[in-house]
């Protein structure tokens, strides 16, 4: 009897394991889904348009985050893959997904215990604005819409600031995004129940205790995506780092496509731009839903890869390879980035594209979540 009971328990200890490995395969593909349909979305755009809009997944070759000067590399883009064999792929990911589902609801059984696939627990529409979050976040919902996204203010020619340039319309679908940037503390709790690296700024691997509310910095892309599928495990929903599209339709309030998080005017002491990293949530860069430091602190990182907009006079000839949209300003712009600093419309809509392996004490995330 007694080695019966082991059995079962080395049985539900190994089915438990297994529902985990699968909840995390299923957030990744749907992660992978999303993006597939974001580019199947632009392409139909991109036919049914004399213009060509394309998706909005893409900075400037190069990055100034910390210093330096980001530049256009030339060379030939690589060809995006046709929407039917985006939509195949998709496809077998979905089939073996449900094979794998199969085959644990056969190991578990009904009524075993096993937590609910993501979106599982979605509730209706009608939900609170904000809501909390694992590790002390909170995220308001952003209903879906369309807005001018990009500048055409920004001269294409500039190896700084072009990058941002044609303005062009993209859509984008109701999502939940984190109020504030990413803190040590909220950081901290995933490095060490991970476990997970700690960033290398970080004394002696600790989190400096007397700055857990300020955001993390010194994470690469890579940690910030191993985050999210933590958390995503967790909250057994799908968060993830937002697309370049969804970040700006955030910053730039919806519809409204305003300059800068706070309206139209531009008030350089709303924002932290010419000083020291701050706390999150302390300054007057707020949006109208009430998100946090869009404009400055720290930049973010987007899961979108690099390339000019469809319309940039560049945009044939400029090599993208392992390059990732970072969006936003940091706490030292003002005093790098002194000539910006003259036309503040190019601020909120300036691109930036590190490597998905770059780190820096500029650059940090904040999350997204499914509805």
């Amino acid at each position: 009897e007694a080695e019966k009971r082991e059995a079962a328990e080395a049985a539900r200890l190994q089915a438990e394991k297994e529902a985990e490995r699968l909840s995390q395969q299923i957030i990744e593909v749907q992660r992978q889904m999303e993006e597939m349909q974001q580019h199947i979305t632009s392409d139909i755009r991109s036919q049914a348009s004399l213009q060509g809009i394309s998706q909005a997944s893409l900075p400037n070759a190069g990055s100034t985050l910390g210093g330096g000067s980001g530049i256009f590399n030339t060379g030939e883009v690589q060809p995006r893959k046709s929407t039917f064999a985006i939509a195949g792929i998709g496809g077998v990911l979905l089939l073996l997904l449900v094979g794998g589902a199969t085959g644990l609801y056969m190991m578990l059984g009904p009524g075993s215990g096993t937590p609910p696939p993501p979106n599982a627990n979605s509730g209706p529409a009608d939900r609170p604005p904000e809501v909390g979050t694992p590790g002390g976040r909170k995220s308001v919902l952003l209903e879906d819409g369309s807005f001018m996204m990009g500048r055409n203010v920004a001269d294409p020619t500039n190896r700084e600031w072009g990058n941002q340039y044609p303005e062009h319309t993209e859509s984008v679908g109701r999502f939940y995004i984190d109020v504030n940037e990413l803190t040590i503390g909220e950081y901290a709790e995933f490095v060490t129940a991970k476990p997970h690296a700690p960033p290398k700024t970080w004394p002696g691997g600790k989190p400096p205790a007397d700055r857990l509310n300020y955001p993390v910095t010194g994470v690469s892309l890579n940690d910030a995506k191993d985050y999210a599928l933590w958390v995503s495990t967790k909250a057994k929903k799908t968060c993830r780092l937002p697309t370049e599209i969804e970040w700006e339709y955030a910053a730039r309030n919806l519809s409204s496509s305003t300059k800068v998080p706070w309206g139209n005017e531009w008030s350089p002491d709303r924002a932290v731009l010419a000083g020291t990293l701050a706390p999150v949530g302390t300054s007057q860069d707020r949006t109208e839903a009430g998100v946090f430091d869009m404009l400055g602190n720290v930049a973010e990182w987007t899961s979108s890869p690099y390339a000019l907009y469809k319309g940039h006079p560049e945009s044939l000839r400029q090599r993208t390879d392992d390059l990732f949209v970072v969006r936003g300003l940091y706490y030292r712009a003002q005093k790098e980035l002194p000539a910006a600093f003259k036309n503040p419309d190019v601020l909120l809509t300036y691109r930036q594209s590190p490597t998905a392996d770059d780190t820096y004490d500029t650059l940090g995330f904040r999350l997204v979540c499914d509805p």
